[in-house]
């Protein structure tokens, strides 16, 4: 059960930009019991950053939003859901840290260079708010 969740996120955010997924509560039930997904927003505290610059606060204030497109774009592209019918797994999360990385080194150097990593606790729900499972994502920006 415990790799469920893990192959999960996997799926969702891409095998090529999770560089890792630690479990924080191991599923309680399989995702095969479900018929849909609904990814709801993603939160993030911006008081964490108010020292940055207004640009970087900028993107980090689109942060959910972005994300929250991505991993609904993920799970129709993949199909993970085919149906359509049945219970419905909620998906939410908070960004717990964001480091932008090198703009420079990216574009200087390019093959991963300067990347940048956020950090997100996501939950898996279902339709009563009982948590099925839960994790941390490291992901590439």
């Amino acid at each position: 059960m415990r790799n469920l969740i893990a192959i999960a996120i996997l799926m969702i955010f891409g095998c090529s930009s999770v560089s890792q997924f630690e479990v924080t509560q191991s599923p309680s039930r399989k995702f095969q019991d479900f018929g849909q997904a609904e990814v709801r927003s993603f939160s993030i505290d911006m008081t964490k950053f108010a020292g940055l610059e207004q640009d970087a606060q900028k993107q980090i204030q689109e942060l959910p939003t972005t994300l929250q497109a991505k991993i609904a774009k993920k799970i129709s592209d993949r199909k993970l859901f085919p149906s359509g019918s049945g219970e419905r797994l909620q998906i939410s999360g908070r960004i717990g840290d964001y480091d932008p990385g090198d703009r420079t080194a990216r574009w200087l150097l390019g093959f991963g260079a300067g990347e940048g990593k956020i950090t997100d606790s996501v939950s898996f729900m279902d339709v009563s708010g009982n948590t099925i499972g839960s994790g941390v994502a490291t992901v590439g920006v």
